[in-house]
C-alpha cells in the first residue's frame, strides 16, 4: 500500500463518521474535526517519522487543543498490533483501526519499551482490594507479582502490564482498565532568524507562543484563544496565506499575518515595524481585534 492510498482510506473513514477533513502538507497530513480536533501524520513506517515534525505537532496541539497522532502500519522491527498504542517522540502512534477505536472511546493498551501497558483506575484497585480484605502481599501473590510492584501500581508510580491488569480485574471482579490518555507537551526551541525575532517579541509582550516548522504557518500561541500567525516576506508569499487561514479556521484560532513590509491587500496583517513598536500585550490584543 502506498502512503497516498492510506491517506485516502483514512479520509473516507473520517467522512463516513461525519468528520470535517482538511488536507495539509508538512509536519501533518490531515486535520479532522467533529467533537474533537485531530492533527494526523500518516506514514506506512513509523520510523520515517521525524523528531522535528513531532515537536511541531506537539506545539500545535498544546496551543490549539487538537490531539496529535501518528497513524502507521509498522516500524522497521515489527508490524503494529491493533488495540495497542505505541509512541514516537511522545506522539501516540497507532494503526488506522486502533485510531478509530480510540475515537469511539474503546479501551486500548500502551506499548512501552517492548511491553504492553495499560492505564488503570488505581484508586478503584486499592478500594476494591481493601473491601475484599486482601493485603498487598496476599493480592500480589494471587496475581504473581511482587508486593512492591503492586504498591507502585496502586500509587500510580508505574503502569501494569496488560496481562497483570486483566488478572487483577478477574480476582477483584471489577473493571479497572481505563482508556489511554496522553498529555500534549510543549517543546521550547530557540529559533534564529526573522521568525525567531517575531516569536521573541510576542513573548516580550506577554504572548505565550512557539515557532513551528514544516507547517502552513510559522507561529502558534495563545491568549484566551489560540493564535496562529503567518509570516509574509513579500506579495509573492501571499498565495500561502489562504491555506494558513483555512487551517486556522479549522482550529478555531485567531489568524493574522505578520508582513515584512506594508501589504495592500484585504487580509488581517501587522507589519513587522508595527509589531516591533508595540509596548504591551494590551496594545497587541487591541490591534489584532481591529484587523
Amino acid at each position: 500500500m502506498m502512503k497516498l492510498s492510506l491517506i485516502q482510506r483514512i479520509k473516507r473513514l473520517f467522512e463516513k463518521r461525519e468528520f470535517k477533513v482538511l488536507d495539509c502538507k508538512g509536519c501533518f497530513d490531515l486535520i479532522a474535526k467533529k467533537d474533537k480536533t485531530f492533527i494526523l501524520k500518516i506514514l506506512l513506517n513509523a520510523d520515517a517519522f521525524k523528531a522535528e515534525h513531532a515537536r511541531s505537532m506537539s506545539n500545535i496541539g498544546y496551543f490549539t487543543g487538537a490531539k496529535p497522532f501518528l497513524i502507521c502500519l509498522r516500524s522497521n522491527r515489527t508490524r503494529f498490533l491493533n488495540r495497542v498504542i505505541y509512541q514516537r517522540f511522545s506522539i501516540p502512534s497507532v494503526t488506522p483501526k486502533t485510531f478509530f477505536e480510540l475515537v469511539e472511546g474503546k479501551k486500548v493498551k500502551v506499548a512501552k519499551k517492548g511491553k504492553i501497558l495499560v492505564e488503570i483506575d488505581a484508586e478503584k484497585l486499592k478500594r476494591k482490594r481493601q473491601e475484599l480484605k486482601l493485603s498487598l502481599a496476599q493480592l500480589s501473590k494471587k496475581v504473581g507479582i511482587s508486593k512492591k510492584a503492586l504498591y507502585e501500581i496502586e500509587n500510580r508510580r508505574k503502569k501494569p502490564l496488560y496481562e497483570t491488569a486483566k488478572k487483577l480485574e478477574k480476582i477483584l471482579r471489577t473493571s479497572i482498565i481505563k482508556q489511554a490518555n496522553f498529555r500534549v507537551e510543549k517543546f521550547v526551541e530557540e529559533e534564529k532568524g526573522e521568525i525567531g525575532v517575531l516569536s521573541k517579541k510576542l513573548k516580550e509582550l506577554g504572548i505565550e507562543n512557539c515557532v513551528v516548522k514544516f507547517s502552513p504557518f510559522e507561529i502558534v500561541g495563545k491568549e484566551k484563544e489560540s493564535l496562529i500567525a503567518k509570516f509574509v516576506k513579500d506579495e509573492k508569499s501571499l498565495k500561502e496565506v489562504e491555506k494558513a487561514e483555512c487551517v486556522a479556521r479549522f482550529f478555531d484560532s485567531k489568524f493574522f499575518v505578520i508582513s515584512k513590509k506594508e501589504i495592500r491587500v484585504q487580509i488581517p496583517s501587522i507589519s513587522l515595524s508595527t509589531l516591533q513598536n508595540l509596548e504591551s500585550k494590551h496594545e497587541f490584543l487591541n490591534l489584532i481585534e481591529k484587523i
